[in-house]
């Protein structure tokens, strides 16, 4: 697969943002090995920059932002035919101190606050429709944590994406999940 570029005098020039660049890309096993029986890869390619004193950025899969994910969410929210379906709340925070946020995607029919166990203090919502707090944090007026929970009697599906900062194409995969379930059919 051709590697990806980003030049910034580029796409000042023509408006050309991320694409596919790079000639002669191979992909071997070298010499260093990797315990016993196994050994190391070697991405190589040849890149030619489009301009002098240029800022490049070169990446293996297009990137997927916190700012994106945060922009795809607030559109989700916003959809008229899409946010009956949608609840969106804080699970906890990253090391960076980003909200990891958790989505449940329901008909809404029969969902009920979940009850916070002795010690917990639920999570916060992300939205303006709650009031709980974070993991951690104080608890909320209520005592209920920000998101709904499905009846014992409805199973539901856990989707995770985006486990480790370099899996774009994760971040690509669950935004045509979330399209998918989300779309009004």
């Amino acid at each position: 697969m051709r590697p990806l570029m980003h030049s910034a005098k580029e796409q000042e020039a023509s408006g050309l943002g991320w694409h596919r660049a790079g000639d002669r890309v191979a992909y071997y096993k070298n010499n260093i090995r990797k315990g016993r029986n196994k050994h190391y890869s070697t991405l190589s390619f040849t890149l030619t920059l489009p301009h002098d004193d240029d800022t490049v950025h070169i990446a293996h899969c297009y990137p997927y932002t916190y700012t994106d994910v945060k922009h795809y969410l607030r559109g989700l929210e916003s959809d008229p035919a899409r946010k009956t379906h949608i609840h969106r709340a804080t699970l906890t925070t990253s090391l960076a101190g980003n909200a990891i946020d958790v989505l449940t995607i329901s008909s809404g029919a029969g969902m009920v606050p979940l009850q916070p166990q002795p010690g917990s203090t639920g999570a916060q919502s992300s939205g303006a429709s709650s009031g709980s707090a974070a993991a951690g944090g104080q608890g909320s007026d209520k005592g209920l944590p920000a998101f709904p929970v499905l009846p014992k009697s409805r199973k539901g599906v856990i989707i995770s994406a985006r486990v480790h900062p370099g899996e774009t194409n994760a971040s690509w995969m669950m935004q045509g999940v979330l399209a998918y379930l989300t779309a009004d059919t």
